[in-house]
């Protein structure tokens, strides 16, 4: 779905809802990049009032035998656009069942990327991210793999009055593959970013089962439940940040260069 200089609303118990369920590529061949995304929105507003739900679901993906310079996954990228979620209101962004197997190239997953956009959430309402079951398998030659649940770069990010935005990564695992340069998770990283929490706003990560086994890393390894970069995170009248990181196990890994795990890191903030 493409949106382009457009506003969507939706008010009074509504619902908008975009479902690309059980999709397979398998053995495709591409001479530079391949990239998917299920929801692009440029210069956009998007608006979700009065008890409404806004559902983007999209599961059970399977990448097989996928050669490409470098290739992209993302469910949601806002550039230049907002995502208002008001007034006891829903959003659902659902990224479950992912399976990634003999991949070449540079792979890039992300459910939620935001360049210079904003997202509020208030009055009750409430935006969920699901990032579960994501295996990564038998894969060699992938120079850099990286996955976000949200990516937010010069971007704001504010909850209010009772509203909660929750990231829920569960079930991540990269085993018996070889990665050229570097493996990178990060369930949100905000780069120039802004994170304001108030008057009962809650901001909650849950981050748990994310193993590695028998895998050969080359270069760098990184971990992050919540990386800032030059960014602020700012919470006053029972505003609140929970971040819950269980069970990482890790076995039979190999890194070239440093292996490196961050449940909060701050820098330049």
């Amino acid at each position: 779905v493409l949106i382009d200089n457009t506003v969507v609303a939706a008010s009074g118990t509504s619902l908008i809802a975009i479902d690309a369920n059980n999709i397979a590529f398998v053995n495709l061949n591409v001479a530079s990049s391949w990239s998917c995304n299920l929801l692009y929105a440029y210069d956009s507003q998007i608006t979700i009032n009065n008890a409404s739900n806004f559902t983007v679901n999209n599961n059970d993906l399977t990448v097989s035998g996928l050669t490409a310079l470098q290739w992209f996954w993302y469910t949601l990228f806002l550039q230049e656009s907002d995502i208002d979620v008001l007034s006891s209101s829903l959003v659902t962004l659902s990224f479950n069942n992912m399976l990634l197997t003999a991949l070449l190239g540079h792979v890039w997953t992300k459910v939620l990327y935001c360049d210079y956009s904003d997202i509020g959430s208030t009055g009750g309402s409430n935006l969920t991210i699901s990032y579960n079951n994501i295996t990564l398998f038998k894969n060699t030659g992938s120079s850099i793999f990286s996955t976000s649940s949200i990516l937010s770069y010069e971007a704001a990010i504010t909850v209010a009055s009772g509203s909660t935005v929750s990231i829920n990564n569960n079930e991540l695992a990269v085993l018996d593959s070889t990665i050229g340069s570097s493996w990178s998770a990060y369930p949100i990283t905000m780069e120039l970013a802004r994170l304001v929490l108030y008057t009962g706003g809650v901001f909650a990560i849950n981050n748990n089962n994310i193993i590695g086994s028998d895998v050969v890393v080359s270069g760098l390894f990184t971990y992050e439940a919540m990386g800032l970069d030059d960014s602020s995170v700012t919470g006053y009248a029972e505003g609140g940040l929970a971040i819950s990181n269980n069970n990482m196990v890790m076995f039979n890994v190999q890194v070239g260069t440093s292996f490196t795990s961050y449940v909060f890191s701050p820098t330049l903030n």
